[in-house]
């Protein structure tokens, strides 16, 4: 496994997307920083991204997610064998997780996945088996965490062992054994099948005799059947005809006898011919009244028409919208007469209101004034009290300057010799200088105060003048239209009232108006009774057209039934309407048919049936005779099918006969094969030959292991040549010692040898370690060992291969010797970590 790229998303101190780590063409990298600044969560992810845990973390994962964040998310694409994967894994805060792994056929951007792997658990075997590792044995070859390095060094052996298996490839020769045990398995089923067959062809050879007779005796009935099929055949035929007749017959006679509720009784129809006949008649006498009411209603609305007055309701229309509009009139002239003189007093009020805001004005322009005389003269002040303070520091540094100067020595301003210096008269009122100058300046600030209120003051008022001029020719504008308004409302009125004199004249309109509305109602009232009594005569009349509309309606429906009985017997009935005499004599012809129908449909189902039960008769003796016990044709399939399933056992009989000497032989082979894969999986088994190739790659191990630990520890230990990893002391007589005796400095640099002979191990067999991560470790060894360990660091990838070795380390002399970093830091604030270099994106 070769890691390509990393990336990280509010994974642990890393909060945003932006955390891409790309190991391509990187070979020995060093991961360097202060304490907290998220060294080894770039080995904690690269772990999680794997197998869904860290060194640290197996359960709570959830705990993975930067506290200000509610998801995380890590992928890391790597190689093996020439394919390359990406493994991704996300984490929510609430929600359950997910889990994902994508293999590409080439390691480039946005290339679409050839296969994908979804499900935690599906996940997690697939890497297990690419890597040859699960998370333990990974966690002791590859990734040397924090407090780890030794896991493998005290390790039990069989542990050690599934470490060793997943490094080398071992675990191929498990997937032999499983193959062997499943060929042994397909064999067994093999010789069953075999030695069922050989008992088969045993059972047939007694079968056989008995099959010929059953296939002679089947033989034998189906001929008699085939020689009674014609006769069958033909009261088959004659029962069925007979039967479908007695059928139709029966069905025609329950269909009339079901319609024949419908037949109408002769009472009820003489009642309704009586009640039409009757309907006709009112319905007749009524149109005539309703013409003489109709003739009534015209002569009194055209007398409306016609009278004189009539003219006058035009009139009195007039007259009502011309009072009702005066009214409105007057109301307008009364609103506009108050709105002008509110107008009035509002524009007064405006005025007094300018005139007091220029007395203002001219009062603040006097106060500006007299705070811009104060100030020029507090501005004097200062300036003439900040020239002394100046003149008084300046004689004081000169007199501090000549003190102790003697003739000839340089000035300290010019570096001149000084010739005879003058005598220096000291400076003793300077503090009171200052405070006179402090004092100005505070009067200078006070007048520039008052100054800007002044100013301020000033500004206001000027405004509240323009405020208040404006207002004055806003409401002199409004009270030119409300004197306009008030004179077009006493306009308006005056028109309404010329309008009023020419409908009625002078004088009273009100008396004129009710004694028109009085000559008008008169003619309306005639006129209205006129129309209800015709609206009376039409509702009358209506009711006797609705009332025959309904006989006439009984009458259709009458004709409906009777022209489908009529047809039910194929006959026609179709009497005139206005005859019902014809509809009664059409009734008695269909009632009259109906009957002969019935009985001659039931002589037809008589014959029909006692055709049936002769045929049936005669069928029921022949099946007798045959032994048939459901159909004819069913007992002649059967016969078939019995003679040639016998014909066929026979033959297949036969076949098994002829073939139990093949069967004999194939069987021996199937029990030689089974045997073969018995012993082949027999020595596949761990205690056999896996044990051995185990204990050859414990004793290289072991031998080299050794050689790097006696160059890490300079001379003084080496491991046992057992494979059991044990401490041979060499400056103390040889002794052994057990692993877990040294000290920390000395079981990491036991663990560094142990790592480093894997490795070459690795290299010289071609098998997977192409990647190791060292977290930390180092700061246990003094500059000698050191050394020696960065120099065995160096060699894991100075021979030429594609490995990845990545140290975590915080000692400056180990950051020194490698050239690759990703150097990273912590926020003081967020306490995030932050990537100063060495990573992209």
């Amino acid at each position: 496994m070769r890691p390509l790229e990393l990336r990280l998303r509010n994974f642990r101190s890393y909060f945003g997307d932006a955390f891409t780590f790309d190991f391509r063409d990187r070979r020995l990298i060093g991961i360097v920083g202060p304490i907290g600044s998220g060294k080894s969560t770039l080995l904690d992810a690269i772990a999680f991204a794997l197998y869904g845990r860290t060194p640290r973390i197996a359960r709570s994962t959830r705990s993975l997610i930067h506290q200000r964040a509610d998801s995380a998310a890590v992928s890391l694409r790597f190689e093996v064998d020439g394919d390359v994967w990406e493994a991704v894994r996300s984490l929510r805060a609430r929600g359950p997780s997910q889990h994902a792994l994508y293999r590409y056929e080439t390691d480039e951007p946005d290339v679409e996945p050839v296969e994908k792997v979804v499900q935690e658990a599906e996940v997690n075997a697939r890497i297990a088996a690419l890597l040859g590792f699960d998370f333990d044995a990974f966690g002791r070859s590859v990734l040397l965490a924090q407090g780890q390095f030794a896991e493998f060094l005290t390790a039990r052996p069989a542990e050690r062992d599934k470490v060793l298996k997943g490094v080398f490839g071992h675990e191929r020769i498990d997937s032999m054994r499983e193959l062997a045990k499943s060929r042994i398995r397909a064999g067994e089923f093999e010789v069953d099948k075999l030695q069922l067959r050989l008992e088969q062809a045993e059972q047939a050879i007694v079968r056989l005799a008995q099959r010929r007779t059953e296939l002679t005796e089947a033989e034998q009935r189906l001929a008699a059947i085939e020689k009674h099929e014609a006769r069958v055949r033909e009261l088959t035929e004659l029962a069925t005809t007979a039967g479908r007749a007695a059928t139709a017959a029966g069905d025609r006679l329950r269909e009339l006898e079901r319609h024949a509720t419908r037949m109408p009784d002769p009472e009820d129809t003489h009642t309704l011919l009586g009640r039409a006949m009757a309907a006709r008649e009112e319905r007749s006498r009524l149109a005539s009244q309703l013409a003489v009411a109709h003739s009534e209603m015209v002569s009194a609305e055209d007398r409306l028409r016609s009278d004189p007055h009539a003219a006058d309701t035009e009139t009195l229309t007039k007259l009502d919208a011309a009072l009702a509009e005066r009214a409105v009139r007057s109301r307008e002239v009364e609103l506009a007469e108050q709105h002008h003189q509110k107008a009035e007093a509002r524009r007064k009020a405006a005025v007094g209101e300018a005139d007091e805001a220029g007395e203002r004005a001219a009062r603040e322009a006097a106060t500006r004034d007299h705070a811009e005389s104060v100030r020029a003269a507090a501005w004097a002040e200062a300036q003439a009290s900040e020239a002394a303070v100046h003149a008084a520091t300046h004689a004081e540094m000169a007199a501090a300057l000549r003190s102790g100067l003697a003739a000839g020595d340089p000035c300290p301003v010019c570096a001149q010799p000084v010739p005879e210096p003058a005598e220096a008269s000291p400076v003793t009122d300077v503090p009171d200088i200052r405070a006179a100058a402090e004092a100005a300046q505070n009067r200078l600030r006070a007048a520039d105060q008052q100054l800007a209120t002044a100013t301020a003051d000033l500004a206001a008022a000027t405004r509240a003048i323009s405020d208040t001029n404006r207002r004055v020719e806003e409401i002199t504008v409004e009270l030119t239209g409300s004197a306009v308004a008030q004179a077009e409302a006493v306009q308006a009125l005056a028109e309404v009232d010329a309008r009023i004199v020419d409908l009625v004249g002078p004088g009273d309109a009100a008396g004129l108006r009710i004694a028109l509305a009085d000559e008008i109602a008169r003619l309306e009232t005639a006129a209205e009774h006129a129309r209800r009594a015709w609206d009376d005569v039409r509702r009358r009349h209506d009711g006797a057209i609705a009332a025959e509309q309904e006989t006439d309606r009984a009458l259709g429906d009458l004709r409906t039934r009777l022209g489908a009985l009529a047809a039910l017997l194929n006959a026609d009935a179709d009497p005139p309407e206005d005859d019902p005499a014809a509809l009664e004599a059409a009734l008695r012809e269909v009632r009259e048919g109906w009957a002969a129908e019935t009985i001659r449909l039931a002589a037809d189902v008589e014959r029909a049936n006692a055709t049936t039960a002769e045929a049936d008769r005669e069928l029921k003796e022949v099946f007798a005779e045959l032994g048939v016990k459901t159909t004819f044709d069913a007992a002649k399939a059967e016969a078939e099918t019995a003679v040639g399933m016998l014909a066929e056992a026979i033959q297949a009989d036969e076949k098994l006969v002829a073939d139990s000497e093949d069967l004999l032989d194939a069987r021996q082979r199937a029990v030689d094969d089974v045997e073969r894969f018995r012993r082949i999986a027999g020595d596949l088994t761990d205690a056999r030959f896996i044990r051995y190739l185990l204990d050859e790659e414990r004793a290289g191990l072991a031998e080299l292991g050794s050689d790097h630990f006696q160059r890490l520890s300079s001379g003084r230990y080496r491991f046992t040549d057992d494979g059991s990893f044990e401490v041979v002391d060499l400056t103390s007589a040889d002794s052994v010692r057990k692993a877990d005796s040294l000290s920390g400095g000395e079981t990491f640099l036991a663990s560094l040898g142990l790592a480093l002979g894997l490795a070459e191990m690795v290299s010289r067999t071609g098998g997977r370690l192409d990647a190791f991560f060292l977290d930390e470790g180092f700061g246990s060894l003094d500059p000698e060992h050191l050394d020696l360990a960065m120099d065995g660091i160096e060699q894991l990838v100075a021979d030429g291969t594609n490995r990845l070795v990545v140290v975590v380390s915080h000692v400056a002399e180990m950051c020194q010797r490698m050239e690759d970093l990703i150097v990273l830091d912590r926020d003081p604030t967020t306490g995030d970590s932050v990537v100063m270099a060495g990573a992209t994106g």
